[in-house]
């Protein structure tokens, strides 16, 4: 869980009886929330372990374009010390069609100063208007997608198989599909994302990885990750899946002294 290895990392840097608060806005994709009940558990155990002093947990539901926009104009610092850090985990492109969307949205993280914002994002062009177009860039990458989960698949997620079926089904429709703005969705690739960033006023972040496989895939020799102007790509054979950036604004500075903690997870 990425926000569990964060919070380890921070108490690493700065020591524990740190403030720490996680704001999650994600859709809600089910109405039994046992999914969410476990995320709590495991991250309040761990903020104990760890001695994070007002230790909180908030989960904010956006389904839509329109709520994630709104969900992000609402956020606001509680004090000026506060060090955040910004999540997106495939729910930034869901963004593109909106027109003003993404530039609102970005604005006002700007406006934030967090210390950094990762993005995790589809490496893939399905923003053709032609949905022959979108048709024939989305099959060899779904293929790919729905034979790692077909053939791929541990015995430790083995559970969730279903929930991803599911959830990449939901997304080839809206990919392929949809037309409405609000529920369409669209990827672009990172060449796409990073002229968008630098023109909203964010600078890339170096990321330090393994050119050669990470160790999540150390048994699963389909998947490499190699680098991509600077930025981890996850391969499965010869097919880009997924690539992680990380970003800071232009004036973003860090201040001394003791700081509260944020991390704002889009997923």
């Amino acid at each position: 869980m990425l926000i569990r290895d964060l919070m380890r990392d921070l108490v690493k840097q700065v020591g524990s009886g740190l403030s720490f608060q996680v704001t999650n806005i994600r859709p809600k994709l089910s109405n039994n929330e046992e999914y969410l009940q476990e995320m709590d558990r495991v991250l309040a155990a761990e903020a104990k372990t760890l001695r994070l002093t007002d230790f909180k947990l908030d989960h904010v539901f956006a389904n839509t374009a329109a709520g994630i926009v709104e969900s992000t104009l609402n956020l606001k610092r509680t004090s000026e010390d506060e060090a955040i850090v910004v999540k997106w985990e495939f729910e930034l492109h869901k963004l593109i069609l909106v027109p003003g969307a993404l530039e609102k949205v970005l604005s006002k993280l700007k406006e934030l100063r967090p210390e950094i914002m990762v993005i995790v994002e589809q490496e893939a062009n399905h923003n053709s208007p032609d949905i022959l177009d979108r048709l024939a860039q989305s099959f060899p990458y779904y293929s790919s997608v729905f034979d790692s989960i077909e053939k791929d698949t541990t015995e430790h997620d083995i559970e969730n198989k279903v929930s991803w079926e599911m959830d990449f089904r939901r997304q080839i429709t809206n990919v392929v599909a949809r037309e409405d703005i609000q529920h369409a969705e669209r990827h672009e690739t990172q060449a796409w994302w990073r002229d968008q960033l630098r023109r909203s006023g964010f600078h890339p972040v170096r990321q330090w990885f393994n050119h050669t496989r990470g160790f999540l895939f150390s048994d699963l020799t389909q998947y490499t990750i190699e680098g991509k102007n600077g930025c981890p790509l996850l391969r499965r054979y010869t097919v880009p899946l997924v690539i992680t950036s990380a970003w800071k604004p232009e004036l973003a500075q860090s201040d001394g002294g003791e700081q509260s903690h944020s991390i704002l997870c889009f997923s």
